[in-house]
C-alpha cells in the first residue's frame, strides 16, 4: 500500500478529472459548444485534482 499512497502524492487526484469532465460535458451541451465546454470542464476538472489531492496528503 505504501507504493500507491507514493504515486498519489503528487496532488493530483483522477476523481477531480472525473468531475471537471462530467462538468464540461454539461457546459458543452449548455452552450452548444462542446469543445469550449470540454476545455473548460479540464480546467475545473484539474483545479478539482489538485485541490483533491492536497486534501488526501494533509490528513
Amino acid at each position: 500500500m505504501d507504493d500507491q499512497n507514493k504515486k498519489q502524492s503528487g496532488g493530483f487526484n483522477p476523481i477531480g478529472l472525473c468531475m471537471g469532465l462530467g462538468v464540461g460535458l454539461c457546459f458543452g451541451v449548455a452552450m452548444d459548444n462542446m469543445g469550449l465546454g470540454i476545455a473548460l470542464g479540464l480546467g475545473v476538472g484539474l483545479c478539482f485534482c489538485v485541490a483533491l489531492g492536497q486534501k488526501k496528503e494533509d490528513k
